[in-house]
């Protein structure tokens, strides 16, 4: 009995638990929506339109959380960057204010929600429509201060390639051997690794996590895909802390490890002797106590470069061999 005092107050102190009651947006895509259009109108009356421009909104978490997506208006990153600094000294010294607490006032004001639920979100995109990775400004609200995270040209993915021979039947057709050639298309090949990522990666891990695959883009030669939730995927050596020890102890399950976030990109080429895949993996790390906003992740390089590197080793041999047996007649 003298320990219940201790074990209430450990719990008071576990991380993670939040008892505020966040608002259900559910209902309301459709005003939303008009007011993303508002938006729009505020930010062509007052110049800014000439520069940025709304794409979208999207409700997540349950439909508490609202982000709203803007597009610069380019497709070029150097270009994007140098309107960006631009603009963001300009609008400091006429308004005595960042441009970033601007977008993000305005923005909460005309959705009508509590500043902790919403978040805007800045991009640039190629002119196909595919996002550029080497570009984004984040702007949200925590705990009461103004949090900006953004990326400007540093792009961290590690490159590599999978190659994969074709394959080679030989027959005997009026008593002469032809040989004939097998090779997957860009669609059977991207089948089968979306297929061969869920086997690999979807199982649950360290007690209770069960990261997805989600799709990101698809095209008929390339491919990009992340998973979340991850752990001792790349940072094998990873473990619980000296914190959750004492909770274990106690009888609480307890897990802060890392959590691992893996984004692939794979590209599809016709080779004279099968096909090849152009490969990106870019590695994150964020927070084991909660599941961290995509802002949240840092990049493994280049603390983890070693462990990263293996990894990248690792996988391009496991995926060789998968595609080079799926291949096989």
């Amino acid at each position: 009995m003298k320990r219940l005092p201790t074990l209430c107050f450990l719990l008071l102190l576990l991380p993670g638990i939040s008892f505020a009651q966040r608002k259900d947006f559910s209902q309301d895509s459709a005003f939303f929506h008009k007011k993303t259009t508002n938006y729009q109108r505020w930010l062509e009356k007052t110049g800014l339109g000439k520069i940025i421009k709304t794409d979208f909104f999207r409700l997540k978490d349950s439909y508490t959380e609202l982000e709203l997506h803007l597009l610069m208006e380019t497709n070029s990153v150097d270009t994007a960057i140098a309107q960006w600094n631009q603009l963001e000294v300009d609008f400091m010294k006429n308004h005595g204010k960042s441009i970033q607490e601007e977008l993000f006032n305005r923005f909460v004001h005309m959705m009508e929600i509590p500043p902790e639920q919403g978040n805007v979100q800045v991009y640039v995109k190629q002119a196909n429509g595919e996002y550029i990775p080497c570009f984004y400004v984040w702007v949200w609200r925590e705990k009461g201060e103004l949090i900006t995270d953004k990326k400007f040209g540093d792009c961290k993915a590690m490159d590599f390639e999978v190659l994969v021979e074709s394959t080679r039947t030989e027959n005997i057709v009026d008593g002469e051997s032809i040989t004939t050639s097998k090779n997957l298309t860009a669609t059977e090949t991207f089948d089968f690794i979306e297929a061969y990522a869920r086997e690999r990666f979807e199982p649950e891990r360290c007690d209770e996590r069960f990261p997805k695959v989600v799709q990101e883009a698809r095209t008929s030669s390339k491919l990009t895909f992340y998973i979340e939730d991850l752990c001792q995927e790349v940072l094998k050596d990873e473990g619980t802390s000296p914190w959750c020890w004492i909770k274990e102890s106690l009888g609480i399950d307890c897990n802060d490890m890392r959590r691992e976030r893996l984004t692939f990109t794979f590209r599809y080429d016709e080779t004279d002797n099968g096909f090849k895949l152009e490969c990106e993996l870019d590695g994150k790390f964020g927070s084991g106590v909660y599941r961290p906003r995509k802002s949240g992740y840092m990049d493994m390089e280049p603390d983890f470069e070693d462990y990263l590197e293996e990894y990248v080793l690792l996988f391009t041999n496991d995926l060789t061999r998968a595609l080079q047996t799926y291949q096989r007649p």
